[in-house]
């Protein structure tokens, strides 16, 4: 009897993608009380849902570093107080946002996106754009760009006009995401859908109202970029590319809130007239920053800078990343 050779790599890698799937936030009815093209917006997940689930080496590539930096911050000893979830389908299509972070025991809710790419790729961007070219949500090609997306929409959240900006909050506020979507009220639907980090979420079993459902206005949108060198060698069970990723990711995402308040603070100091979405946001930034200003999460930051400071590889991948933000905040 033959048995058909198993591929331990691509095994893994199907776990992985499996796991990753299963502890997405689900797009569920709870979310029609709140938007009223919840249907259409479930209608165009599901079609361009078509081009991901394809075996193209692209698209599993892509899929594959997602679901293997999940895995890896979910063990990562940042566990401790931070919680990582899935995104929606939806908010992974159109908003680019992979994964949910949240703090643990957290008296106020704060909360960021990371968006997963390889060095310089956009494995999944392309074919987005082609399929809906109209989104604005259609996500940018390579690191540079996307971290230039996240500037862009800080840009947009400080461009309002207080009261335009007030207005708008008073509409959503008041249920205006679940009227019809009418010629009257298309602009504001438009707007409001501009503003969102993430458009369908829903609080963790952790928190003291698990299950509620509702958007995401402001807050970090992190852009983790990983060489492929170390997912390929990861995947082959290197258990010392596995945390190099895992240290990698979270020091990026730090790096990433760091250099958004930096660009905030600048804002602050020329901008004369704030708006309520401006504020937010900048709100939001500044709890990250404290929040990884407490002792436990200095010392583990401090801890991984001092693992690998003679690690080539591990620099090499910094520099990259930050020469990256340089050029899209200079």
């Amino acid at each position: 009897m033959k048995f058909k050779e198993i591929n331990p790599e691509q095994n893994y890698s199907n776990r992985l993608i499996e796991s990753f799937e299963k502890s997405r936030i689900g797009s569920d009815d709870a979310f029609r009380k709140i938007y009223s093209d919840y249907s259409h917006d479930m209608e165009r997940t599901e079609n361009l849902g078509e081009l991901y689930r394809s075996n193209s080496p692209e698209v599993q590539l892509g899929k594959i570093a997602e679901a293997l930096v999940f895995s890896l911050l979910q063990k990562h000893k940042i566990r401790n107080h931070l919680e990582f979830r899935a995104t929606s389908e939806y908010d992974d299509y159109f908003h680019g946002a992979d994964v949910v972070v949240e703090p643990k025991g957290a008296v106020v809710q704060a909360l960021a996106a990371i968006d997963i790419t390889i060095n310089q790729e956009d494995i999944k961007g392309k074919e987005r754009l082609e399929a809906y070219p109209e989104s604005f949500e259609s996500r940018p090609v390579g690191l540079d760009a996307k971290l230039s997306r996240v500037r862009r929409y800080t840009d947009y959240l400080s461009d309002f006009e207080p009261s335009e900006a007030r207005n708008l909050k008073a509409w959503m506020d008041g249920g205006g995401l679940h009227q019809p979507r009418t010629s009257k009220n298309e602009i504001k639907f438009q707007t409001a859908e501009r503003l969102f980090l993430m458009k369908y979420y829903k609080t963790p079993d952790s928190a003291k109202e698990s299950g509620k459902t509702g958007y995401v206005i402001g807050g970090p949108q992190a852009i983790i970029s990983i060489d492929t060198m170390f997912i390929n060698q990861a995947l082959q069970n290197n258990e010392q590319a596995k945390e190099m990723i895992g240290d990698l990711a979270l020091l990026e995402f730090v790096y990433c809130i760091q250099a958004e308040l930096k660009y905030l603070k600048k804002k602050v100091e020329t901008k004369k007239d704030r708006n309520v979405f401006f504020d937010t946001h900048y709100t939001k930034i500044q709890a990250w920053v404290h929040i990884f200003e407490q002792s436990a999460l200095e010392n583990i930051i401090d801890n991984i800078i001092k693992k690998h400071q003679r690690n080539p590889d591990f620099i090499a991948q910094i520099k990259y990343y930050g020469e990256a933000f340089q050029k899209a905040y200079r």
